[in-house]
């Protein structure tokens, strides 16, 4: 009995995929294409097409894809990939974040070694 809800099931998502089946409603587009714009804009400034390039080109790929689908008018899809373009382009900014944060790490941990290399042993310290 379960084998035969989980195969009606799948034939039914299965049928939902199909192209004569309406989009859901996903929301006003052109609020998430102008979201998606700045949040790509914030990563850019934050060095994320050289600091964390794949999540900045798959936001962008995501935004253009998005602007397609707008200019085709189907608002739903395009709202969708909207919010696929803000997704990236916020990881991509915290992939920046973490790339400088492990930067200062590693540069302060070095200035800590080099500092303990300059101090004088235990054995050396007068009594």
């Amino acid at each position: 009995m379960r084998s035969v809800s989980v195969l009606a099931a799948i034939a039914l998502l299965s049928g939902c995929a199909t192209a004569g089946v309406p989009f859901p409603p996903s929301g006003n587009a052109g609020a998430a294409l102008t979201e998606a714009e700045e949040a790509i804009q914030q990563a850019r400034h934050a060095g994320a097409d050289s600091l964390a390039p794949a999540p900045f080109l798959a936001a962008r790929a995501y935004l253009s894809e998005a602007e397609r689908q707008a200019r085709e008018n189907d608002p739903n899809r395009a709202a969708v990939r909207a919010r696929q373009a803000t997704a990236e382009a916020r990881y991509a900014r915290a992939l920046v974040a973490l790339t400088l944060a492990q930067r200062d790490r590693a540069a302060a941990l070095a200035a800590l070694d080099a500092i303990a290399s300059r101090a004088p042993s235990d054995s050396t310290r007068a009594p």
